[in-house]
Order: C-alpha cells, then sequence, then structure tokens
C-alpha cells in the first residue's frame, strides 16, 4: 500500500531580520549568551525598501514597524520585544525565553 508523504521546503538562510515576512537582512557569526547575543548584519533581498528604519530606527521603533530576528530552522522570533539594535554591521537583541529554552537543550 502507497503512502502519500507531504514535504514542506522551508527556507534557507538560518537567522534572518525581518520586517512583517519581508526579509530585510540576515545574521551571521552569531554569538553571546541569555542576556545579549550579537551578530554580524548583512543586506537581505528586501533591504532597499526598508533601509531608513533599519539603519535609523530605536529598539522600539523596530518593535512598532514589526522588524524582529527570526530563525529559519526554529520557525519562530527570537529575540524579545523592543530590544532588537542594528549598528552599521553589528545586530545586537536579547533572545527570548523560548529560544533560550531550545538552545540549552530543552527543559528536561
Amino acid at each position: 500500500m502507497a503512502r502519500i508523504v507531504t514535504v514542506h521546503r522551508k527556507e534557507g538562510g538560518g537567522i534572518t531580520i525581518r520586517c512583517g515576512e519581508a526579509v530585510v537582512g540576515f545574521v551571521t557569526q552569531l554569538q553571546g549568551g541569555d542576556e545579549e547575543m550579537q551578530g554580524r548584519f548583512a543586506r537581505g533581498p528586501q533591504y532597499a525598501a526598508h533601509a531608513q528604519l533599519v539603519t535609523q530606527g530605536t529598539a522600539a521603533e523596530n518593535e512598532r514597524q514589526g522588524v524582529h530576528v527570526f530563525s529559519s530552522v526554529h520557525d519562530m522570533r527570537i529575540d524579545d520585544e523592543q530590544t532588537l539594535v542594528i549598528e552599521g554591521e553589528t545586530v545586537r537583541f536579547r533572545p527570548a525565553g523560548a529560544f533560550i529554552v531550545l538552545r540549552s537543550g530543552g527543559l528536561g
């Protein structure tokens, strides 16, 4: 008997900076701990449309506009609200509690 299998392809890119669903940039060399993570910012396919917001926005403004850090691997937002700061080629944020649990191997 044949079995039907559905395969969902996840997007590549690992850790991205998004404005809503638009990929504004990528985060590489992500490092840090539970208090703060940081990495290098590389422009993404829709950077030009959001450049002013990304380069001049405060953490609070980024939050209001829907700019956040997203993990394609975990299929979730991984930054705490109003903590994302992008300065030139550097990205800093406080990781969300759920992401900390996933990074540490779960609850058990």
